[in-house]
């Protein structure tokens, strides 16, 4: 693994994705190879970018001679500097491999040069039997090596976080102390539908938000003379989470709209539809959209489809792999954001509308025609949030598409779709004080839709199935799964389509 940094960036991947901690190299620990210590790895001197075979061999040499390195100083007084030039100091700077001597990086760095020239002058003394002015005190005298790099290095301020992090990433190739991730870990979490280690073949044809950073760009030209993007260009690029990493192509039309925010490292939102090709083969986004972090509020505090993603999971009838398998002209529901959309009127003058409805189960192509495009046309905008009820057919190439008959706003899926509402409850949570707040809940919010109770014994096995009265049927709206949230788990509210 030494000297293949991207086997170096692949193990570190995989030791963090098992929850194992790993530490910057140590100018006192560290061996050539990654070692593991008091349940943490440690990074390997080989593994630094700029830090040569020989000048590690060296290192090594030298520790093993003196014990240990008691400060910077000491560190240059019994060093082969032949070897371990100024370059490849920078590298274990930046790296962190002297943090273990309390000494900050921002410091070493802006005094390496001066700290290199005395201990050069002491090396040059001692070769000449003389004690230089500022050469090591003779072995008799106890010396405060931390106290003598103090005085040889200027005081400067520690690196900001993000200038650690990019020296890191320039030394590493890979982010070690924290890295932006951490940074924007609370946006992440927040927005990000998806992980790149829970993506699944089943969740292919689908639409995904995933949160990360940009690694790997490559930026190329399209070389197909008949291709409509020859000449254009396109990127691809690893998007790296705490989980893993997932590949992801941006073709021309989106590259030429925003290749101001795809840059190495940046820290993104990578909005597309997840495609898997084989078994063996990872998942890759085909992307409609990249959001950088500092953007994301803006963009996504009226995200329909983040808003109704559960909805969609549940009222959404079928799969675009299902279609074909239908019968002739089967009725369907699907729902999605609008993306792709295009109005017109036909010869005739009327109205027509086509395009994508784009949600978690896949993107259905819808049309739409007649007095519901007089209705909606006016209303449709990308990113509108919307249920499509109609029949599946499939055009001259086999492709299918949905002929709208009716289109419903997603707020209103939950009270148009339910059949049921069913809350979950243990034997030893029913007592009068939790059943008079369900009853007030579900008159507050009262509704056509029926209201079960499924009943679990104390050891999880399911007792009884109660169906509420009348009276308390509800409207199953957002509102009211908040309020039972606040009294049940959201894992104990479940809804019949």
């Amino acid at each position: 693994m030494i000297g293949n940094n991207d086997k170096i960036v692949e193990y570190m991947r995989n030791i963090r994705a098992a929850g194992v901690k790993v530490t910057p190299p140590d100018i006192n620990l560290s061996e050539a190879e990654f070692t593991a210590a008091g349940g943490k790895v440690i990074f390997g001197l080989s593994g630094m970018k700029g830090v040569g075979t020989k000048a590690v061999e060296k290192i090594i040499e030298a520790r093993n001679k003196v014990g240990r390195f008691k400060g910077f100083m000491h560190f240059l007084d019994n060093i082969d500097l032949t070897h371990v030039n100024k370059a490849t100091l920078e590298s274990l700077i930046k790296g962190g491999t002297f943090d273990s001597l309390k000494l900050n990086r921002n410091s070493l760095l802006s005094g390496l040069e001066a700290a290199l020239r005395l201990a050069a002058e002491g090396a040059a003394d001692r070769a000449k039997g003389q004690k230089g002015l500022f050469a090591a005190p003779a072995k008799a005298a106890e010396v405060d090596e931390h106290q003598r790099d103090l005085e040889t290095l200027p005081d400067k301020p520690p690196f900001t976080e993000a200038e650690r992090q990019r020296a890191e990433k320039e030394t590493f190739g890979l982010y070690i102390t924290s890295s932006p991730l951490d940074t924007h870990r609370a946006i992440f979490e927040r927005y990000a539908k998806n992980r790149a280690s829970t993506l699944q073949q089943g969740d292919a044809g689908g639409a995904v938000i995933l949160g990360g950073l940009i690694s790997g760009l490559q930026v190329n030209t399209v070389r197909n003379e008949n291709s409509r993007n020859f000449g254009r260009k396109m990127a691809r690029f690893d998007l790296v989470d705490e989980t893993g990493f997932t590949k992801v192509t941006v073709f021309p039309d989106v590259y030429d709209q925003l290749q101001q925010v795809i840059q190495e490292d940046a820290p993104v939102f990578v909005r597309g539809m997840l495609e898997w090709q084989g078994e063996d083969e990872n998942a890759t986004i085909l992307v409609s959209k990249i959001i950088h972090v500092q953007d994301a509020e803006q963009e996504f505090a009226q995200d329909d489809s983040l808003r109704f993603d559960h909805e969609f999971k549940l009222f959404t009838s079928t799969t675009p792999d299902e279609l074909p398998l239908l019968d002739e002209g089967a009725t369907v529901r699907v729902g999605g954001a609008v993306a792709g959309l295009r109005k017109g009127k036909s010869k005739r003058g009327n109205d027509y509308a086509t395009f994508n409805l784009t949600g978690p189960k896949g993107s259905f192509r819808v049309l739409l025609f007649g007095d519901l495009a007089v209705q909606w046309v006016p209303r449709l905008k990308e990113g509108l949030a919307l249920f499509a009820i109609g029949p599946a057919e499939a055009d001259r190439d086999g492709r299918y598409a949905i002929k709208a008959d009716e289109l419903l706003p997603a707020a209103s899926a939950r009270a148009r779709f339910t059949a049921g509402v069913c809350l979950t409850l243990t034997t030893g949570e029913i007592n009068t004080e939790l059943l008079g707040t369900l009853s007030e809940l579900a008159l507050n919010n009262h509704g056509s839709t029926p209201l079960y109770f499924k009943v679990l014994g104390e050891d999880g096995r399911p007792l009884e199935l109660i169906e509420a009265g009348p009276t308390f049927r509800v409207t199953p709206n957002k509102e009211f799964e908040e309020k039972i949230t606040g009294l049940l788990p959201p894992d104990r509210i479940q809804y019949a389509s």
